[in-house]
């Protein structure tokens, strides 16, 4: 659609042309659509980046069957040359899979962590043995919660999605003729 302005005052061409884009553009998303989907093409980016990362080195990183990676394994990975992903999209990624309670119950069940091309690095320490434990049992109550949770019975009104009112149409709010 486009519109024209006519001005009373005498504005330069310069500022006509300015007030006529500003008025030609197309509204602008709301901040929160905007946000939420970056955060979508994001985290679609990580799982990605975690695709591509177990596809590219089989022999360290596996999603049924992880190993302990050796600490800092994103400076080796970048040390490596031009990359797919982002550093930052590639260091969410590893957080995202190391973070995962598999590779937590990897880590209590290893001695040694493993490079990028699969062969043994350090022992891993007691602390770290320790620490993923910690991790492991709060990842078990968040899941045994979420379980809880999906399990109990709803009261009559109590959905997490949102009702329309009575009377109203699913597809355009209004009121429904009988």
């Amino acid at each position: 659609m486009n519109k024209t302005l006519s001005f009373k005052s005498s504005l330069s061409p310069e500022q006509k042309a300015r007030l006529q884009s500003l008025i030609s553009k197309p509204e602008e998303k709301s901040s929160i659509e905007t946000t939420a989907q970056a955060r979508s093409s994001r985290k679609k980016q990580v799982r990605e980046a975690i695709q591509w990362l177990t596809a590219t080195y089989p022999d360290a990183l596996h999603l049924e069957t992880p190993k302990p990676l050796q600490l800092r394994i994103e400076k080796v990975l970048f040390a490596q040359g031009t990359l797919p992903y982002s550093r930052i999209i590639l260091r969410e990624a590893i957080a995202c899979y190391a973070g995962s309670l598999r590779y937590q119950k990897a880590i209590l069940e290893h001695s040694h962590r493993v490079t990028l091309d699969g062969s043994q690095a350090e022992e891993i320490t007691d602390e770290h043995k320790q620490h993923a434990r910690q991790r492991l049992e709060m990842l078990e109550e968040k899941k045994r919660r979420r379980i809880e949770h999906s399990k109990r019975p709803r009261k009559k009104g109590s959905s997490p999605h949102k009702r329309k009112p009575e009377g109203q149409s699913h597809k355009t709010g209004k009121g429904t003729t009988k």
